[in-house]
């Protein structure tokens, strides 16, 4: 998922005045991301709230280090796993509107769902704790062509084990989250990036944040991931687990 939000990080700060941070303050972030000013490094966007006023907002760094593009305060910013807080949103709104509820077992809602989860239900999926198996763990090491949420369903559906019997434990699971997804999908008649966008984003006025759909969605002005190497910074922005949306690829 991409967000066009304005910055990637949002920080409460109680004590600040309410319309505007103190030079102290702003030094220690500025000191804090030192690293971003080095020549040809990945960049960040930092905003900061108080009392529901914006009162600092800073880019440091590149967007794009192939074509040194300078980030800025409204540089996009891939969400990944914060992604889940929407996924759960949706899935929580459905049970307002008496689609299921919480307790709803897993292979009652879900088409395909594998009959070792039926024990699992709504509530574990979103709570962490379905002991469902972490599905990047079975893509096989030659996968090239990147994962898809109804993949998720399909590589689940070919093992019949489970870390643990569901509640028993917790374990942060992306594989629950994608299947939540699919259960959004099948409950409402919507693809999923529909549903967050006509359910959510619209009615909210985040017009400018999408699921990112390949071939579909565009985002403008965004920032690309990179990861250090001994010779610089390289673009590694996607991997094959990027596309699964439920759980923020």
């Amino acid at each position: 998922m991409k967000s066009l939000l304005c910055a990637i990080a949002m920080i409460s700060l109680s004590s600040c005045a309410p319309y505007a941070l103190n030079i102290r303050s702003a030094l220690g972030i500025d000191t804090l991301l030192a690293d971003y000013h080095a020549p040809g490094a990945p960049g960040a966007s930092i905003t900061v709230i108080s009392r529901g006023d914006v009162i600092f907002t800073k880019a440091y760094g590149l967007a794009d280090v192939d074509h040194a593009t300078p980030a800025s305060p409204t540089t996009n910013y891939r969400l990944a796993s914060v992604t889940k807080q929407f996924t759960a949103t949706a899935v929580l709104m459905l049970v307002d509107r008496g689609k299921l509820s919480l307790e709803s077992r897993l292979t009652d809602v879900l088409p395909g769902a594998p009959p070792y989860a039926r024990d699992v239900t709504i509530r574990h999926l979103l709570t962490h704790t379905s002991g469902l198996v972490d599905y990047e763990d079975l893509i096989p090491d030659s996968q090239t062509v990147q994962v898809l949420d109804k993949d998720v369903l399909r590589l689940l559906s070919k093992i019949d084990s489970v870390y643990f019997a569901p509640g028993a434990k917790y374990r942060y699971s992306n594989s629950g989250y994608a299947l939540l997804a699919l259960v959004v999908e099948a409950l409402s008649g919507r693809s999923f990036a529909g549903f967050l966008k006509q359910q959510i984003f619209k009615p909210l006025g985040m017009d400018r944040t999408v699921a990112f759909e390949k071939g579909l969605s565009t985002v403008e002005d965004r920032a690309y991931g990179h990861s250090k190497t001994d010779n610089g910074f390289i673009r590694t922005d996607q991997s094959v687990t990027s596309a699964v949306l439920g759980d923020g690829g």
